[in-house]
């Protein structure tokens, strides 16, 4: 893919952190353009490629929540940009999937609702190129003045962590999927409501600050969280995400990442999970959150 271009902006300092950021290991995989970025708006294009498709034709739905993020985390820095010795990082995201983006590059636009002295609440929407609207976001950004401290407790995430399951009949296909499509991505346990998955830090992934990007942890998430409630049903059909939610609470650095999902609810076609994300070595709740799937049986 070609390098992330910078293009139209009118911003202080001509970005110097959309043009950092954007030429970092995950954002650069994507190709993304930033069209313009004021201090109320930001909007990005994410054009179309068969790298970033579902196995459906349709824009893989972690990428576009990886998108909407980022032109939301473009926003929130332009706003807080005074307070450059700080970083700005997402608290907490979550994106509604209206339709699929079939073939389609996508135009993605932020825009500020409020903003604090140390928080910014977006809304971000994006559209197909009929202008119709494929997901919708709303994300409260702040800006962190160190790193957490926060450990997740052995108590409760080692059974996680530590779980084999009986595999599910869909395990390998998804296994095959993961390995031709995601590099640094592999998907370890699958059955029982339950799976395992673990992302790699690797420069593929890795925001300017060379921790995991959070685009890429979203990714993680919406795949994580599917193929656990997928694993709960016996029934095959296809499904789609729904809403994905995720809260942020550390950063993976010099580590990978452990994905673990347990199917919670089972209504008809609605399949809901929860997601856990945890640093490798250090044990850290990088995250957690819920994912919503709709399938067609």
């Amino acid at each position: 893919m070609s390098s992330a271009t910078a293009q139209q902006l009118n911003t202080f300092d001509k970005s110097l952190f959309a043009d950092a950021y954007l030429e970092s290991g995950w954002p650069q995989n994507l190709n993304l353009d930033i069209e313009v970025i004021t201090g109320l708006s930001c909007r990005l294009r994410l054009p179309y490629s068969d790298d970033i498709n579902n196995g459906t034709n349709s824009i893989h739905g972690g990428i576009i929540a990886s998108s909407m993020h980022d032109a939301a985390l473009m926003l929130a820095t332009h706003v807080f940009r005074d307070q450059a010795e700080l970083v700005v990082r997402a608290i907490d995201f979550q994106i509604s999937f209206l339709r699929a983006a079939k073939r389609t590059d996508l135009f993605i636009e932020a825009k500020l609702s409020r903003s604090s002295k140390r928080i910014a609440f977006i809304n971000v929407v994006a559209t197909d190129r009929n202008g119709q609207i494929v997901a919708s976001v709303n994300g409260c950004f702040g800006t962190w003045e160190d790193e957490s401290t926060s450990q997740v407790s052995q108590e409760i995430i080692r059974p996680l962590l530590t779980r084999s399951v009986s595999d599910h009949p869909l395990k390998q296909m998804m296994c095959t999927m993961i390995d031709s499509k995601i590099p640094g991505m592999a998907l370890e346990e699958m059955g029982e409501g339950f799976c395992k998955m673990s992302l790699e830090n690797i420069e593929h992934y890795q925001n300017q600050h060379g921790d995991i990007a959070p685009g890429a942890l979203l990714t993680l998430v919406d795949n994580v969280g599917a193929f656990a409630s997928l694993a709960a049903i016996s029934a095959f059909g296809m499904g789609s995400t729904v809403d994905l939610k995720l809260t942020m609470c550390d950063t993976a650095k010099n580590e990978g990442v452990i994905g673990v999902a347990e199917a919670m609810s089972c209504r008809g076609s609605q399949l809901s999970s929860r997601v856990s994300l945890v640093a490798e070595k250090s044990k850290k709740l990088i995250g957690f959150g819920t994912v919503s799937l709709w399938v067609k049986f």
